[in-house]
């Protein structure tokens, strides 16, 4: 066989076998965005506590921190069903949120300072019933005694002593130079007592139809709360008598506090 003729034919050998031969096809990788990994599912170890999830017990005040700098507010509620019979008749409980109006709420360490100016109170008889039956004020505040009754007794014991008579239309000044709880009774019938708290500093709130109050602002501290109201229990045959609860709020700085203070038949 010739050289050509050895070439020729490697050529057509080599023709044959490309066509018979599978094609190939090639893919180039192309390298895709970095995709954001998700953060890694963190387990409490065995040996960690878990946080307390246990609710207050009845009738437990519930303090949490507020963002209004400084100022102490909240709620009193009352706590359960009032049974029948327990409650005493100034006991007055909102019908939506279960708030308790007239309780009063002060500070035992008050910090010391400038009292805002003492305004006068009023205290009126009428159809032998004495209104409002609860008032808060400062030291120093005026007193002015009314009658829409033909006759009206005014009898007070505890911070201020002093007794009147007067007739209709009538009116009498008095001043409470002295802090702390005036009982005002009548003499001439078996009506319920009035009750005016007189405060030496400006740390005092009486609670609105819901339950609500507030304090002013104050200073970084630890603070005692005393909480007041005149009567949730008694009835025509026990004497009714006015019951308190103390209660510690510490405020840090930029922080202030609200408080859900319950009261229950239990107190």
């Amino acid at each position: 066989m010739s050289r050509w003729t050895a070439t020729a034919l490697l050529l057509f050998l080599l023709a044959g076998c490309a066509r018979h031969a599978p094609r190939t096809n090639i893919q180039l990788s192309v390298p895709r965005p970095t995709e954001a990994v998700p953060p890694a599912r963190v387990e409490r170890s065995s040996t960690q506590p878990a946080a307390s999830t246990s609710a207050p017990k009845p009738g437990e005040p519930v303090v949490k921190v507020d963002a209004e700098n400084g100022v102490i507010s909240g709620r009193v509620c009352w706590e359960g069903a009032p049974e029948a019979g327990t409650p005493g008749p100034r006991l007055r409980v909102h019908p939506a949120n279960q708030g308790i109006a007239d309780a009063v709420i002060w500070l035992v360490n008050p910090p010391q300072g400038p009292m805002a100016p003492a305004l006068e109170l009023q205290l009126l008889q009428r159809e032998d019933t004495f209104r409002p039956h609860l008032q808060v004020g400062r030291k120093g505040s005026p007193l002015k005694l009314l009658s829409a009754d033909d006759r009206a007794s005014f009898r007070a014991s505890g911070a201020a002593d002093f007794s009147a008579l007067l007739p209709r239309g009538k009116q009498l000044l008095r001043t409470l130079d002295k802090p702390g709880l005036v009982e005002v009774r009548s003499e001439l019938g078996p009506q319920l007592p009035a009750y005016l708290w007189i405060f030496d500093h400006d740390y005092f709130a009486q609670t609105d139809e819901e339950g609500r109050f507030r304090l002013p602002p104050l200073p970084p501290a630890e603070y005692q709360l005393v909480l007041w109201h005149e009567s949730w229990r008694g009835s025509d045959s026990v004497p009714l008598k006015p019951v308190s609860k103390d209660l510690k709020v510490k405020l840090g700085n930029d922080q202030g506090a609200s408080i859900h203070w319950p009261l229950t038949a239990r107190d």
